[in-house]
């Protein structure tokens, strides 16, 4: 049976579903509902951290509600979705038997919960925009943060700007200035691509480019600017990828084993780059952070303290955290993605990642080498992405975040089996569903 145009091509509501929850999932949404419910100025040691935001988790619900119905409706690309999520799924499955070990069962089952609705949501963009489609979303998205965040920080500075911590920034219309700043770096990479494939005007692109990068100088996050000096390198990286894949593996080997050595001499970085990063040689308190938090690591190094489970605030074993760091901001996370891997699932869930990780891998060098575009670069430049900013920030396997959705969706998609393209049809993206 042929399918129907409206089978095959997203309608424009489902477009405005993906880019609300897109926005909502950044950061931004969170940030600007405490703001008008006026929970902006609350510490995170003033917020129950086993009950949860009680203000966003009903939006959460009712956006992974839409996603699974939406997912259901459109039941002929199931098959191939949960063929391809199989990894994904037992990742999920694993988050949700952690309650068994986890010192709050019932905090670990509702956070396990929250990242099953959101790779749900993940898997539906997959299974109805093509990555060129949600190329053009993301525009919009990046775009409406990086304007609201300029008005904040000029209108309303007293939210916009940070003014705590070692070093003063903006945070524009998000919580933290490194988030700003990560996402502006994001930001730079989808308007690049919207700039090389000519998809929108150059003056539009060029001036989302230029107003990204004003606000990674001024949010004064270092993170921000090692995010920025890696896009050409993934580019390069993409583009040897897709010209001969035999030079795109020496290349690959550089970039990982510089990686591993970043990794490794992170805490013990040379002066002469942190004064480039306008950073101590304490990584503004991160080394004791992380050197506490490996002894923790070693307690529970199999299993972890189950999804969930371990940043409970000063109730949990986050407290003797608290307590030996000292922050005047206490931290929620470890600062280092791969610590909180580690935290949440233990090295047996963190294999099981690096297996995941390494086959979206693949099919991301598949993508790229059997599509036309420099957007089909985007599923490299993002893995590339991920890797450098779960160094200092945490956005692996995160319920309720923009990056896992992304990270999902691309895992999924990248390097499909698409259905022939149908015609556009005006007010919706192209898109053309797996099958």
């Amino acid at each position: 049976m042929p399918r129907t145009a409206s089978a095959a091509t997203p309608a424009w509501w489902e477009q405005a579903f993906v880019i609300v929850t897109l926005f909502l999932t950044s950061g931004a949404g969170t940030r600007l509902a405490s703001i008008l419910t006026g929970q902006a100025g609350i510490g995170r040691s003033e917020i129950n951290m086993l009950q949860g935001d009680s203000v966003m988790q009903p939006i959460w619900l009712g956006m992974y509600a839409i996603a699974v119905i939406l997912l259901w409706r459109h039941h002929e690309s199931l098959v191939i979705t949960t063929r391809r999520s199989i990894l994904l799924g037992l990742l999920v499955g694993f988050a949700f038997l952690s309650f068994a070990w986890s010192e709050v069962p019932t905090v670990t089952l509702r956070r396990a919960f929250a990242l099953a609705g959101t790779t749900f949501i993940g898997i539906y963009i997959a299974s109805r925009f093509d990555i060129a489609g949600v190329a053009r979303m993301l525009l919009w998205v990046t775009g409406i943060a990086a304007l609201l965040s300029l008005v904040f920080a000029v209108a309303l500075p007293t939210y916009g700007i940070a003014s705590e911590g070692p070093t003063i920034g903006w945070q524009g219309i998000f919580g933290q200035k490194n988030w700003l700043g990560r996402m502006m770096a994001f930001s730079v990479i989808v308007w690049s691509l919207a700039l090389l494939d000519r998809r929108v005007p150059n003056w539009l692109s060029l001036g989302m480019l230029a107003l990204s990068l004003l606000l990674i100088g001024l949010s004064a996050s270092a993170t921000a600017l090692v995010l920025l000096l890696a896009i050409p390198v993934s580019l390069l990286l993409a583009r040897a990828i897709r010209a001969h894949i035999a030079l795109a593996i020496p290349l690959c080997a550089v970039i990982v084993l510089s990686l591993l050595y970043v990794l490794a001499q992170f805490p013990g970085m040379s002066p002469a780059i942190l004064a480039f990063l306008d950073r101590d040689t304490g990584l503004t308190g991160r080394d004791l952070l992380w050197e506490y938090l490996w002894k923790m690591v070693w307690e529970q190094p199999w299993l972890g303290y189950g999804y969930g489970g371990f940043w409970l605030g000063a109730d949990g074993p986050s407290g003797d955290v608290w307590a030996f760091v000292n922050w005047r901001q206490p931290p929620s996370h470890a600062h280092n993605g791969y610590l909180d891997l580690l935290l949440n699932f233990g090295m047996l869930g963190a294999a099981l990642f690096a297996m995941q990780f390494l086959q979206a891998v693949v099919r991301a060098v598949v993508h790229v080498r059997t599509t036309h575009g420099r957007t089909a670069m985007l599923p490299i430049m993002f893995l590339v992405f991920t890797l450098l900013s779960n160094i200092s920030e945490s956005n692996t396997v995160i319920h309720n975040s923009m990056f896992w959705i992304l990270y999902v969706y691309l895992a999924v998609r990248a390097g499909a089996p698409f259905a022939p393209e149908p015609p556009a049809v005006s007010g919706a993206a192209p898109a053309a569903p797996l099958r």
